[in-house]
């Protein structure tokens, strides 16, 4: 696919092109908007309309195939060519209005979800509504403000905190990255193999043996005077991956995990987390499930969850389940939480039931890309799911969110989790999760949020006194569904992981695959 190149308007002379675009774009998606209003607001747009944003074209191969237009921090419009949808062309559009423009506001039709869903997506929230547009038509707005990225709660968790050093260990030089695996593998509780002790020799450009091993303190150091590289959505995405592949919870963090917080590494990673949190592109780690297209993804050769009649029976069957290996792990497994066990160590809902990522700004499906306990898949598919914006689901956006989850919905798994649990907290006490089929009969789906995920996932989140839950084995930015309104669209993406510089990138596959 050729790069999507954002530019500024050539002038009155473009105008035709983005009136052509703005038309194709308005017959695709806004069909509450009445064909004499359309018709009105297409004879005014270049003489009333443009003339009063800073216009910004998107090109694909040298054609203008989208445009956004802003004005005192307001996004006016941004509209994408319907033969060019779903190809990251309004994404990138955003993300360069919000880094260049410092666009904090936007209004959207209300009759618009999947508008207001990508904008959602994007990290913004409604803050307002007003029952006719700007010009007294009867079409709702709703008014919508970038809610913004807290920097600290990138380091609250271990998740986060790797995705930091991730991201600063690709904008450093060797050195860094040397001193950074030396001092993991002297943290690591169980590495893998003897590491010879070596330091990166510039001016040799290999190892040179000998050399003292790293520390915390080294690497804290080291870490001050990495120049950040800029966080573009593949740099991003590249470091969340990361994060996301590296968690285990069924026992002690690994050496990395336990630099990135030693206090020397961890007060350094914070100007990272600063770096990070002013990106367009990191908006998307507080959104909401969007209103816009959802898929699931089928591994290789593995069956696909289809959507189910009954998932509440599901999710029952699934709790007595839960409920009996608690009973028999109780009285077979030691209270001792340093024993040599292990067993079922996730907090999901039962992997019966259907779950769902949305998109990335390039159009690819998260799930595709942020894997927990992943097995090297390098083919999936794709498929699309319908999700009726009347469901209620409900946000998991913090950690309290989870907590009263289980304060509801308590199910005891202390005599199951207890031995892993200890092993990637450090805690021992009473442990519990939610039980998914309370929840399902006051909700019809579950998300975490991204951000969430980062600065929760892995940690022992308290619940009371003595009683305690981990978010484990979720993916960020996953929906389970328990309602089966949500189902299949029809729509399947054949999907494969190729090698794209340093990096692996999934594509789309040749249509004859």
């Amino acid at each position: 696919m050729p790069e999507v190149v954002i530019r500024g308007a050539d002038g009155p002379a473009e105008h035709p092109r983005l009136v052509q675009i703005w038309r194709s774009a308005v017959d695709a998606t806004h069909d509450f908007l009445s064909a004499r209003d359309r018709d009105a607001i297409e004879a005014r747009l270049a003489s009333a309309y443009f003339p009063h944003v800073r216009l910004h074209v998107a090109e694909l191969a040298g054609e203008a195939v989208g445009f956004a237009g802003t004005a005192d921090g307001s996004l006016e419009m941004l509209f994408v060519d319907a033969g060019h949808r779903g190809r990251g062309i309004g994404g990138a559009l955003l993300a360069h209005v919000l880094r260049t423009e410092a666009v904090t506001r936007v209004d959207v039709n209300e009759q618009n979800a999947e508008a207001a869903g990508f904008y959602a997506y994007s990290g913004f929230r409604v803050v307002g509504r007003s029952e006719f547009d700007g010009e007294g038509r009867p079409y709702p707005l709703l008014h919508m403000e970038l809610a913004g990225l807290d920097p600290d709660l990138l380091l609250a968790g271990p998740r986060g905190r790797r995705l930091l050093l991730e991201f600063a260990l690709a904008s450093a030089e060797p050195e860094f990255s040397s001193a950074v695996f030396l001092a993991a593998a002297a943290l690591d509780p169980e590495p893998a193999h003897t590491v010879t002790m070596c330091a990166y020799d510039a001016a040799a450009t290999g190892f040179a043996e000998g050399a003292e091993p790293a520390t915390t303190d080294t690497v804290g150091a080291m870490l001050a005077d990495v120049r950040l590289a800029e966080p573009t959505a593949e740099a991003l995405r590249s470091a969340l991956t990361s994060a996301t592949e590296s968690a285990r919870y069924w026992q002690e963090p690994d050496g990395e995990d336990l630099l990135a917080a030693a206090e020397p590494v961890r007060t350094q990673l914070r100007r990272v987390a600063v770096h990070i949190a002013a990106s367009p592109y990191a908006q998307w780690l507080t959104a909401s499930v969007a209103a816009r297209r959802q898929w699931s993804i089928q591994w290789e050769d593995a069956p696909a969850v289809p959507p189910l009649t009954d998932p509440s029976s599901t999710l029952r069957d699934a709790s007595v389940r839960l409920l009996q290996d608690e009973a028999e792990a109780a009285q077979e497994r030691p209270e001792d939480p340093t024993a040599g066990w292990s067993g079922a160590w996730w907090s999901t809902p039962s992997h019966s039931v259907p779950s769902t990522t949305g998109e990335l700004v390039d159009g690819t499906p998260a799930g595709l890309c942020f894997v927990e306990d992943g097995l090297g898949w390098q083919r999936a598919a794709a498929h699309a799911w319908d999700v009726p914006s009347h469901l209620h689901i409900l946000e998991i956006d913090g950690p309290e969110v989870w907590a009263d989850l289980c304060r509801r919905f308590p199910l005891e798994v202390t005599g199951s989790m207890r031995h892993d649990w200890f092993r990637t907290t450090g805690r021992n006490g009473r442990w519990v999760v939610p039980d998914w089929a309370q929840v399902a009969e006051h909700f019809d789906g579950v998300h975490l949020t991204p951000l969430t995920y980062l600065a929760a996932a892995g940690t022992a989140i308290s619940v009371g006194p003595d009683t305690a839950s981990v978010i484990a084995g979720w993916n960020p930015d996953q929906t389970f569904w328990f309602s089966p309104a949500v189902g299949f669209s029809g729509i399947s993406v054949q999907w494969e992981l190729h090698d794209v510089g340093e990096e692996e990138a999934w594509r789309k596959a040749p249509a004859h695959a």
